[in-house]
């Protein structure tokens, strides 16, 4: 019987004992008539439950009714007998005849309990076969538990069209495996039969802009037809930047959230994740975990290409196509071109299910592209493309993963203990010998010290006598960068994180120590830079609710609360290489790229106050900087087309529109034109105020005295594209002032410096403007290669393997020539079991057991 249907029949039951109570009390005051009618209506309910336990026997041969019938039917005719002798009895009898119906329907109430037994209704909604496998061992442990009737319902779903409406239809139960018995959507009544629960994969209802599910099967109205909605991931995580980013819909509508693993509950705060998530783990895992090479089916053409090669796994996501779909393209020819005569591996190319219909929906104009490279690599037939319903099979079979770092199918592959190498979509080609630079450098103002330089691999280099970079010390094993700026005082180094609660000290016998910082949870980094004055450094928090001042004295630490949030969102604002900050009297000055006020810090009194300088509307700001005199404030807005003036102590702004007619800047036919320039950074100098362009195309030098603009045209070369593929450019260039850790004050102005992202190359410009210094940035290539990372964990939020860069190229990988750490499947398999709970392969036997166990107890506590 379920669950529900028996906790409605002792519902009933326990109304019909109260009743015999009231007829007791009826009768006492000789309403004979209440009595009569109290007792037909118990008559009638015991001859109705009597019909539902029968029914459900020939139904489901419910052996407990046979003992519950008969003493319904005894209790009926105690009923009519007593109902007979009800006026003529004396109260004494009455009572003693009361006592024992009461005793009958005890019994009665007890068997119900005891003797019948609950089948809770589970009905699971895939609408992807190739999905299947994040419900399927949840699926599997309840079709075994003799209390559950589990039953596969695959739902429809619809491609959206380039507008974002409902295309066409897509219904897949034909592709779900032959053992799972499905059931058609049409066949099913929800409404009748009202599951206890319902499992769901699909989180977006109405939001995902490539598909939809069918409607009727969106969150909200799910709700309504079933006692519990649990959604499951249809996909797993890596640790850090996932779809678990985002409110989805579903999550506001669903009773519980299976996940990953406690360090994603942060992810949930906002939808009471404390509550709704069961930390179980993954099924995807537990498919994993099954599987065994020798016992995978391989398909026969599969079998004839692969032969002896080893075979590798080509993942592409709808990710990788969104964040740039001409890079996307060109990385396939890359592949495809290193791939393509090897004798000793085998392609195994997986899109995504819906990466196809991505191209059609959402870069429209690149899909017939895309269409081209599948079409020509399915007929060359050197390769194999996957199609299969089944990635885990696929997983099982290939020997090494390229791809992508945040799709499910890097960390179901990397926790096989297999080797995993993360693609650059940027990268198509292979380097030339500078390239290094643009894997080493991001552009961050610490990188572009003269004495030392922290580049990712978190290796430390000094800059010694003949003005090239040494390698000193590697700070961790993760290979992302983790550590910002270093500064040395009194031989020691210390060296201030990122990603880390910890500031490393080198001591001078080369020895490391850390100090550790207060404790914290945060999703993805604690600070977004560093910055010094005079003998302090401030660490500024980006997810760290705190400023950090570290007294290079004395060691000594503050902490001053900070506003979250005051950097924007993290995740979405990872561009965000320096803080805009400046110092003014005894306040550092610090900007917020997203909110349109200062924070203005005493640096010595450790005490925060924001201010609202005014001439900024919305948005916030790209760069600040004092005047020569300290006294005015020169700001550039992150969205608008204008540089701003801002005195303090008069609380005056001025701002000036490099776009109005009569201040636009007019060089030959050419003019500046408002949508294709925003200025991104600024510096002052006797000359004026010198702006620089993102796009590093263009400068401007504001007059101060007439407050017109002019061209300045820099006397070094600035390039408009990327040297290389290497060469990652979120910015083009950035101007600042570089005071040397030498001076340490902030009584000077430092050296103007601007830094050219495309080439990587840095240049100091004299205060007049009329005269450049490149400032080479030199490494030796053999302190490069032997302390190269190879194989290690990126980051925090990025599991153990190996990111393709200027150091990790993909031939290199397949030729086993990488450099740094080789490949250990022990330390993959460890790292990534620090995110997967259950990854023996009981999460499915757990979820359920959890579900089912939660229903029974919250069952029993309405009672």
């Amino acid at each position: 019987m379920r669950k529900a249907q028996k906790d409605r029949i002792l519902s009933l039951a326990s109304e019909y004992y109260e009743a015999l109570n009231q007829i007791e009390e009826y009768y006492k005051q000789q309403n004979f008539e209440m009595c009569e009618e109290l007792l037909a209506v118990c008559q009638e309910g015991a001859i109705a439950i009597g019909k539902q336990l029968e029914k459900e026997q020939e139904k489901e041969e419910e052996r407990g009714v046979s003992r519950i019938v008969p003493l319904l039917e005894d209790f009926c005719e105690a009923l009519f007998c007593f109902s007979n002798l009800l006026e003529s009895a004396n109260a004494a009898e009455v009572d003693q005849k009361l006592q024992r119906l009461r005793t009958r329907w005890q019994e009665v109430q007890r068997l119900i309990e005891e003797d019948i037994k609950v089948v809770l209704e589970i009905v699971f909604l895939p609408y992807k076969a190739s999905m299947w496998d994040s419900l399927e061992s949840i699926y599997l442990a309840a079709s075994q538990d003799p209390d559950c009737h589990a039953v596969v319902v695959p739902i429809p779903y619809y491609n959206r069209k380039s507008d974002g409406s409902l295309g066409d239809k897509h219904y897949e139960i034909a592709e779900f495996p032959p053992e799972i018995p499905c059931i058609s959507y049409e066949n099913y009544d929800f409404v009748q039969e009202f599951p206890d629960v319902i499992y769901i994969h699909n989180p977006y209802d109405g939001g995902n802009l490539v598909s939809s599910v069918d409607p009727y099967f969106y969150s909200k109205n799910l709700k309504k037809l079933c006692r519990r909605l649990v959604y499951v991931p249809y996909y797993t995580c890596a640790g850090g930047a996932n779809s678990f980013d985002y409110l989805l819909s579903a999550y506001f509508h669903v009773d519980y959230i299976v996940v990953q693993s406690s360090r994603f509950l942060s992810f949930f705060t906002k939808v009471d994740g404390e509550k709704k998530c069961l930390v179980t783990g993954s099924p995807k895992f537990d498919k994993i975990a099954q599987l065994n090479k020798s016992k995978v089916p391989i398909p026969p053409d599969w079998k004839k290409k692969i032969s002896s090669k080893k075979a590798v796994i080509l993942n592409t996501s709808v990710d990788d196509v969104l964040q740039g779909t001409v890079n996307f393209l060109h990385k396939l020819d890359y592949i495809f071109a290193t791939f393509r005569d090897r004798a000793d591996f085998c392609l195994i190319w997986r899109p995504h299910p819906l990466l196809g219909q991505t191209f059609q929906s959402m870069r429209t104009d690149f899909y017939l592209e895309f269409e081209k490279r599948k079409e020509q690599y399915r007929k060359e037939g050197w390769g194999i493309y996957d199609e299969t319903p089944i990635p885990e099979y696929t997983l099982a079979i290939a020997d090494r993963y390229i791809g992508g770092g945040g799709s499910s199918l890097t960390t179901m592959f990397g926790a096989q203990g297999k080797p995993v190498f993360i693609l650059n979509y940027q990268i198509d080609s292979l380097p030339n010998q500078t390239d290094y630079l643009g894997s080493l450098l991001s552009g961050r103002y610490d990188e572009l010290e003269e004495k030392y330089i922290v580049a990712e691999g978190n290796q430390l280099f000094e800059k010694k006598e003949d003005g090239t970079y040494h390698f000193v010390y590697r700070l961790l094993e993760e290979s992302m960068k983790g550590y910002s700026r270093a500064v040395e005082r009194e031989k020691k180094i210390y060296v201030f994180p990122l990603h880390y609660l910890e500031i490393v000290v080198i001591e001078e016998n080369h020895e490391m120590r850390k100090i550790s910082l207060r404790p914290h949870h945060v999703v993805y980094r604690f600070f977004l830079d560093s910055i010094r004055i005079g003998e302090y450094i401030f660490l500024i928090p980006v997810e760290y609710p705190y400023l950090v001042r570290f007294d290079l004295r004395n060691e000594e630490i503050k902490y001053l609360e900070m506003e979250g949030g005051f950097f924007g969102d993290y995740t979405v604002h990872d561009n965000i290489k320096n803080v805009a900050h400046c110092i003014y009297e005894n306040y550092m000055i610090i900007a917020s790229p997203v909110k349109s006020y200062f924070m203005a810090v005493d640096y010595e009194a450790m005490e925060v106050e924001s201010v609202l300088p005014g001439g900024v509307e919305y948005g916030g700001f790209s760069c600040i900087a004092t005047d020569l005199e300290r006294s005015r404030i020169w700001f550039l807005p992150s969205s608008g087309h204008f540089v701003g003036c801002w005195d303090p102590m008069r609380g005056d702004v001025k701002t000036f529109d490099y776009f109005l007619k009569k201040e636009s800047v007019h060089s030959g036919k050419e003019s500046l034109k408002a949508k294709e320039l925003s200025f991104f950074s600024l510096v002052v100098s006797p000359k004026g105020v010198l702006l620089a362009s993102k796009d590093g195309q263009h400068f401007l030098l504001f007059d101060c005295q007439t407050e017109k603009f002019h061209r300045w045209t820099p006397l070094f070369s600035v390039p408009s594209h990327p040297q290389s593929c290497y060469y990652a450019c979120p910015i083009s260039g950035v101007l600042f002032r570089h005071i040397s850790d030498e001076a340490g004050s902030q009584q000077l102005h430092g050296t103007i410096r601007y830094f050219s992202m495309p080439d990587r190359k840095l240049y100091a410009i004299s205060e007049d403007l009329k005269s450049y210094k490149e400032i080479p940035i030199q490494f030796l290539s053999n302190d490069l290669k032997e302390h190269c990372y190879g194989f290690a964990r990126h980051a925090p939020w990025r599991r153990y393997g190996c990111y393709e860069d200027a150091f990790h190229t993909l031939p290199a990988f397949l030729d086993g020539t990488l450099p740094g750490s080789s490949f250990d499947s022990v330390k993959a398999i460890q790292d990534y079991q620090e995110i997967i709970e259950n990854a023996d392969g009981t999460c499915g036997q757990k979820t359920h057991e959890a579900v089912k166990n939660i229903l029974l107890n919250q069952s029993k506590g309405r009672r």
